[in-house]
C-alpha cells in the first residue's frame, strides 16, 4: 500500500470560503509502543470517535467576531478509509450547534445523522442524509442526491423537497431575505464537510506520524514546503516567498522512544496550498497542538492510535488562533492576499482510531 501525504486537507477551499462568506454576511494512552515505522501494519480502515470537549468547543470565527461553535454530547462516530482518504459519519452522530449572531431559538440547533455521510478528502458528500432540530418547532432535512446534478435536497417538517447543487445550497444563506431553515440546511452541510476534514487531518497526522517514527526520533521534526509565491516577491503582508509547515515531536516521557503519552504539533508558517485550476487558494499560519498520543498495537498491527486525555493529562487536537486565509490570483501571477477575510480556529476534540 502506498500514502500520499496529505498534511493539511487543501481541498476544503470550497467550504472554507463560503464559511468565511457566511459568517462574515450575517449579524489516556495505554498498550502498544514505540511508533509504527516498517515495524507496525496499518489497517485499510479504521473505526473513529470524535468527541468535543464542553470546557474548550471547537471554534470557527471570523475576524468581525462572528462564529460557529460545535459541542457533541455523545461521541461522533464512523470509518476512515487510509489509501483512499474516504471517510463516513455513522449514522445517529449529533453535532451541536450555536451560531453568534442569529436570533434564538435559531441561534441553537443538533445536526443528526439518518443514514451514513459519506465523502473523500476535499470533496463534497456523495451520500448520506442528516436532521436538523432545535428549541424550535421544525425540523430541517437533507438528503444528499448524485443526479440530475451532485447536491442535497432539503426540506421543512417533512414538506416539499427543494433540490440544490451543492454551490446553491452553500449560497443559500447570502440571500438576506432568506429564511432561517434554509440558512440551517445551508451551514449545516458546511459543518458536516469540516467535520470531515478534520478526521481526515487528524488520521493523516497519525498516519506520518507511524511511517516516520524513526525520523522524528532521530530529528526531532520533519519540515514540508508549501507553494511557492510566482514571481519575485511574496505577496503584501507574507513576508516569505515560500512557506512550510512543520509537524514535530515533543518526548514527554523522556526516553528518547516515540511512544504514548508523547506530544506533537504542527506549525504553519504562512503555508500556501496552490491548486492551478483554481483561482481561490487557502493560506494557513499557526500551530496546532496533538497531546496524549496513544497507541495500541496486536502483534505488528495497529488496533487503536489518537489523541486522547488520560486521567489529568489533556490529550486531543487543539487549535489556538490558527489563521486560514484566502487568496485570489487576480491577474496571471498576481495573488492578492485577503486579510480581512480570515477564518480563526480555536479549541479543538479528542478522536481515537481503532479497529476494534
Amino acid at each position: 500500500m502506498s500514502y500520499a501525504t496529505k498534511t493539511r486537507p487543501v481541498s476544503c477551499t470550497i467550504a472554507v470560503v463560503f464559511l468565511l462568506t457566511l459568517l462574515s454576511s450575517c449579524g489516556g494512552s495505554s498498550g502498544g509502543g514505540g511508533g509504527g515505522g516498517d515495524d507496525i501494519t496499518i489497517p485499510e480502515e479504521f473505526s473513529f470517535s470524535l468527541s468535543i470537549d464542553e470546557l474548550d468547543p471547537f471554534t470557527i470565527t471570523d475576524q468581525g467576531g462572528s462564529g460557529v461553535t460545535l459541542g457533541t454530547l455523545a461521541p461522533v462516530t464512523g470509518t476512515y478509509v487510509v489509501d483512499s482518504g474516504i471517510c463516513t459519519l455513522g449514522r445517529d452522530s449529533l453535532i451541536n450547534i450555536v451560531r453568534e449572531g442569529w436570533e434564538a431559538p435559531y441561534n441553537a440547533f443538533t445536526i443528526q445523522v439518518l443514514s451514513d455521510i459519506t465523502a473523500e478528502t476535499g470533496r463534497n458528500p456523495t451520500q448520506g442524509s442528516f436532521k436538523v432540530t432545535g428549541g424550535f418547532p421544525d425540523t430541517v432535512s437533507l438528503t444528499v442526491v448524485t443526479s440530475p446534478s451532485p447536491g442535497a435536497t432539503i426540506s421543512l417538517n417533512n414538506g416539499a423537497q427543494e433540490t440544490y447543487t451543492w454551490d446553491e445550497l452553500y449560497a443559500l444563506y447570502l440571500d438576506e431575505n432568506e429564511e432561517y431553515w434554509r440558512w440551517q440546511a445551508s451551514l449545516s452541510a458546511l459543518i458536516i464537510t469540516r467535520v470531515i476534514e478534520e478526521v481526515i487531518f487528524s488520521g493523516d497526522t497519525l498516519l506520518q506520524i507511524e511511517v516516520n517514527d524513526d525520523l522524528l526520533e532521530d530529528d526531532g521534526s520533519i519540515t514540508y514546503s508549501g507553494s511557492p509565491f510566482p514571481g519575485s516577491t511574496p505577496p503584501s503582508g507574507v513576508p516569505v516567498q515560500q512557506g512550510t509547515q512543520t509537524l514535530s515531536w515533543t518526548d514527554t516521557s523522556w526516553d528518547s522512544v516515540l511512544g504514548p503519552g508523547d506530544g506533537f504539533s504542527w506549525n504553519y508558517y504562512w503555508y500556501w496550498n496552490n491548486i492551478p485550476s483554481e483561482d481561490i487558494d487557502l493560506l494557513y499560519f499557526g500551530n496546532v497542538r496533538m497531546l496524549g498520543f496513544l497507541e495500541n498495537s496486536d502483534g505488528d498491527e495497529i488496533t487503536s492510535v489518537g489523541f486522547m486525555p488520560e486521567g489529568s493529562a489533556a490529550g486531543g487536537v487543539f487549535y489556538d488562533g490558527f489563521l486560514i486565509y484566502t487568496t485570489e490570483e487576480v491577474s496571471p501571477g498576481v495573488i492578492d492576499v485577503y486579510e480581512d477575510d480570515v477564518l480563526v480556529y480555536d479549541g479543538g476534540y479528542g478522536i481515537v482510531f481503532s479497529t476494534e
